[in-house]
């Protein structure tokens, strides 16, 4: 069997408890406590998706095991991805502008025609 399959759970899990432990015992923290919850979320919602990602390209790559630059990519890829999105929405929006100033363009080339001829 695979260790992708099966995986060190336990081993993670104790990661996780240590990372929330060392959070919880902070000495000063500039975050609000509701701030910190959000916080706490966003770490444990991007560890999984590092996890998830890393061990798709493993899997890609056909390795039994995931390697530290299975991580590095699968985090490159997590972080570049987000930033083409805005870059994505940005172009749609722009096009979409784009279009309505030539529609409105041509309406106003056609309603000068139009008055011309009248």
């Amino acid at each position: 069997m695979s260790n992708l399959d099966h995986g060190q759970g336990s081993e993670l899990q104790q990661i996780i408890e240590t990372a929330e432990e060392q959070l919880r015992n902070a000495y000063q923290t500039p975050f609000t406590p509701q701030a910190f919850d959000n916080l706490k979320d966003k770490l444990s919602e991007y560890s999984v998706l590092l996890i998830t990602e890393a061990v798709k390209l493993a899997k890609r790559h056909k390795s039994e095991t995931v390697s530290s630059t299975h991580v590095e990519h699968a985090s490159e890829y997590l972080v570049s991805s987000s930033s083409r999105k805005l870059y994505r929405h940005m172009g749609t929006f722009g096009a979409y502008f784009l279009v309505w100033r030539a529609l409105t363009f041509s309406l106003c080339i056609q309603q000068t025609n139009f008055l011309r001829m009248a």
